[in-house]
């Protein structure tokens, strides 16, 4: 277990989290935003490229603005959303209004038995306003998560710096299942037995996994882990896409879409990459609609 920071990494980030936890405290909340974006023009013209991903281009072109803008946009939301976590540890957040868009398909899900799987897209704000708003819709959650689910992979982040972010996501799950190495079919049982009794589930999109299947999306490539969709087949717990982020007006929005169709009578590799393609197509409008949001 390492205690205190070892390279220059570990130092720079924990000076960036208590940083980040002081402006959280005692810069006013109107305040944020334009400093968050400040801070992402410095970065972004400081070193091109940061903040980019390869479909930025494809994006700000059908939407009629830069990349660059895309970029900074995706940086000074995915530091708004820590301070607006880190206040909430500190016990002075304010109620943010969060709306919470297709309850009836989560609970015409649990109606048939065997729970339900809900697949939340990789955006800056889904992380933390996804288990706020399924929280206060009355559901209780069970979340697959990492050991560097916070702020960093390091010793260091994981032991001392990952547990302050997770502490705030906790209060608002019923329960939080992680996969460390070598712990991966505890963690899979685990998931299954929360199923079984009608519970329901929820695990991050993303490419990490024993397998992932890639799909063509927005003139690149989507790469997805097959896992959830396994789990889904084998459960019979539907498989339901979920967004979140924050709009225009600054309100912030849960999505829950209704389940993927997981045909299963083809061979594994062939329903697997037309269940991807299947998530892919649900996610690009929400990609066109928070493009600084979406982390890819």
């Amino acid at each position: 277990m390492s205690r205190f920071p070892r390279t220059a990494h570990d130092i720079r980030l924990a000076v960036t989290v208590a940083g980040a936890a002081l402006v959280s405290r005692v810069v006013p909340e109107p305040a944020w935003w334009p400093l968050t974006r400040a801070l992402a023009w410095a970065v972004v013209l400081g070193r091109p490229g940061a903040g980019s991903l390869p479909v930025d281009a494809v994006v700000a072109r059908e939407g009629g603005t830069s990349a660059r803008r895309i970029a900074v946009e995706r940086i000074a939301s995915g530091t708004a959303s820590r301070l607006v976590g880190l206040r909430e540890r500190s016990g002075a957040a304010p109620r943010y209004p969060v709306d919470v868009s297709g309850v009836a398909h989560l609970e015409h899900a649990l109606a048939g038995g065997r729970g339900a799987i809900l697949w939340v897209g990789r955006f800056t704000w889904a992380s933390l306003i996804s288990k706020v708003g399924l929280h206060r819709a009355g559901f209780a959650v069970t979340h697959l998560s990492r050991p560097e689910h916070g702020f960093g992979s390091s010793p260091f982040a994981v032991t001392r710096l990952n547990p302050i972010w997770i502490s705030v996501e906790d209060r608002f799950l019923r329960e939080r299942v992680v996969m460390a190495p070598g712990g991966e079919v505890a963690a899979l049982r685990a998931l299954r037995r929360r199923l079984d009794a009608n519970g329901v589930v929820s695990i991050s999109v993303g490419a990490q996994g024993a397998r992932a299947v890639p799909v063509p999306f927005a003139g690149g490539e989507l790469r997805l882990a097959t896992g959830p969709m396994t789990l889904s087949v084998s459960s019979g717990a539907p498989l339901m896409p979920v967004f979140a982020g924050r709009d225009e007006g600054g309100r912030f929005r849960v999505a829950v879409e209704p389940p993927l169709d997981l045909r299963t009578d083809d061979s594994r590799t062939r329903w697997q990459e037309e269940a991807a393609s299947a998530y892919a197509q649900r996610l690009e409008p929400w990609v066109h609609r928070w493009p600084g949001q979406w982390l890819g």
